[in-house]
């Protein structure tokens, strides 16, 4: 990739050119530039790993400060790209060098999402999911596995018995990031690869190993369905999707469509309801309407809900003077 030997100043001149043409390139090679700026990230002075990297030889400090002065990088991407080349350098250096083309011919905004989380035996899971996924789907896939990722170390570190302090010690406890921050945490304790103690009964326990990594999880398909409305109709939807979206917490539109429709159907449907369900439907609209409601049987007209109302308006009535005669009218 770059002449000399590595880490010296003629291999530094070398991929600092490489890198530079690379980028101003009209068609760009990300992973050619991901490789090479991780190889920067990763290469010290000389070779000696007491040295810094070796960018610190052209005046800069940070991978992210070359990158965005001579290769028109903004820092966000450019870290996006050392993490892509760490992966593609590292975690898949012994991986299927087709398996490995199939997961660049991904391109780049999915595989900087999967890189985040990737490791090699699961690469053809996430090759298979993302090929038939969007974006989005990709990013809720990872989010996923991340939040599991997350709960999975810290349960072995409980079991273990360490000690999760915070990212300085001797700060104030804080979020601490495990899985994208790694080693950054300081832990005191056990070892964390210790096995986790279940008890079935007192007398007896078990000892079973959480996985060290979850497993990818399955994409749910999304199915497009487009509404056009008139304008009272959009307000209509606008005010139940704000109201439905202070229930559920989400801001997801389909989240919140979800639940109006659930909730139609919970209370529209009653082919196959019980007594139980409609008198519990009548209740609902009681106090959603603040009122007071009486039901009949449509065959006997004899009262199904709300023979307290009945009693309470004759009470009413009697007590105003008035005579009552409440006899239930005839089929």
């Amino acid at each position: 990739m770059a002449d000399g030997v590595v880490g010296s100043k003629t291999w530094a001149s070398s991929i600092r050119k490489k890198a530079v043409s690379t980028a101003r390139a009209a068609t760009v090679n990300y992973v050619e530039l991901a490789k090479m700026l991780y190889l920067m990230e990763d290469t010290p002075i000389d070779g000696d790993r007491n040295n810094p990297p070796i960018y610190h030889l052209w005046g800069y400090t940070k991978i992210t400060d070359f990158a965005k002065q001579e290769l028109g990088l903004e820092p966000r991407k450019a870290s996006y790209m050392v993490s892509i080349g760490c992966a593609l350098t590292v975690e898949l250096a012994n991986a299927d060098p087709a398996l490995v083309e199939r997961f660049i011919d991904l391109g780049w905004t999915k595989v900087r999402e999967i890189c985040r989380m990737l490791k090699a035996d699961q690469l053809l899971k996430w090759v298979l999911q993302a090929e038939t996924s969007t974006y989005t789907e990709i990013q809720d896939a990872v989010s996923a596995y991340k939040a599991e990722q997350d709960n999975l170390t810290l349960k072995r570190l409980e079991a273990s018995g360490a000690t999760l302090l915070a990212k300085d010690a001797f700060g104030p406890p804080k979020d601490i990031n495990i899985v994208d921050m790694p080693g950054s945490a300081v832990v005191s304790g056990a070892s964390f690869d210790a096995e986790i103690p279940i008890s079935t009964n007192t007398e007896t326990k078990t000892k079973v190993n959480l996985p060290l990594y979850p497993e990818v999880p399955q994409i749910e398909k999304l199915n497009p369905e487009t509404f056009s409305f008139y304008e009272t109709q959009h307000k209509v939807v606008k005010e139940a999707l704000d109201k439905a979206k202070k229930i559920s917490g989400s801001d997801k539109k389909s989240n919140n469509l979800t639940l109006i429709c659930t909730e139609f159907l919970a209370t529209n449907d009653f082919s196959d309801s019980s007594e139980e369900q409609k008198l519990k439907l009548l209740a609902k609209l009681e106090k959603t309407l603040d009122i007071k409601l009486v039901a009949v049987d449509k065959y006997t007209f004899e009262p199904v809900y709300g023979i307290e109302t009945l009693k309470k308006v004759a009470e009413t009535v009697v007590n105003a003077g008035e005579e009552v005669c409440l006899t239930y009218p005839q089929r």
